[in-house]
């Protein structure tokens, strides 16, 4: 495998600056870090390109799957920006409710950090609150994954100044690799 450095950057505390309403509807569209923009930032981008910035992230979508070679993540909702740099999600009416896995790993109703792991082409899956508690270290605190869908409850704080996605819910890790999101709210 081609070995690819990870990305080592700081989110910025200059203000984003204005940007244009996001159109409304119900769309998929992409969340990833630019690496490119200077400074670089997290955006959403919807089909066609076009690109909003953000630096705190809430709400709900459907994650309806990641691009492990991008380091994307796909979603499935509504977005709208609030002041120049929270973006919030909204589920789409018609959003159907995650269906739970059989076979899988049950990771506990926690706060679960997303992040993607560039030299491994993968998603890093840390449990906030066990780290917290228990330490860096501690073997249940991580887990990798290979795609991740789910019901996604967004929870993301432009305090975090890595570029953190927050997961808040359960999950369960198929022996696939792949990340199954779980909203409490939703689902219980």
């Amino acid at each position: 495998m081609l070995s690819i450095p990870e990305f080592v950057g700081t989110q910025s505390d200059e203000p984003i600056g204005p940007q244009p309403p996001i159109p409304g509807g119900v769309r998929e569209m992409e969340i990833s870090l630019d690496t490119q923009s200077d400074p670089p930032k997290m955006r959403l981008v919807l089909p066609g390109g076009r690109t909003w910035y953000f630096k705190s992230l809430f709400g709900r979508a459907e994650c309806i799957g990641s691009d492990n070679e991008t380091g994307r993540l796909y979603f499935r909702g509504m977005a709208q920006l609030v002041g120049d740099s929270t973006m919030v999600l909204h589920r789409a009416p018609d959003a159907e409710i995650h269906p739970v896995v059989d076979g899988g790993y049950m990771l506990p109703n926690t706060l679960n950090r997303i992040c993607y792991r560039r030299a491994g082409q993968d998603w890093r899956y840390r449990d906030e609150i066990l780290t917290r508690e228990k330490g860096w270290d501690h073997p249940d605190a991580l887990k990798h994954g290979t795609n991740v869908v789910g019901d996604f409850h967004a929870e993301y704080r432009e305090e975090d100044k890595q570029f953190h996605i927050m997961h808040r819910g359960w999950s369960m890790l198929e022996p696939d690799g792949t990340i199954h999101l779980y909203d409490p709210d939703i689902r219980g």
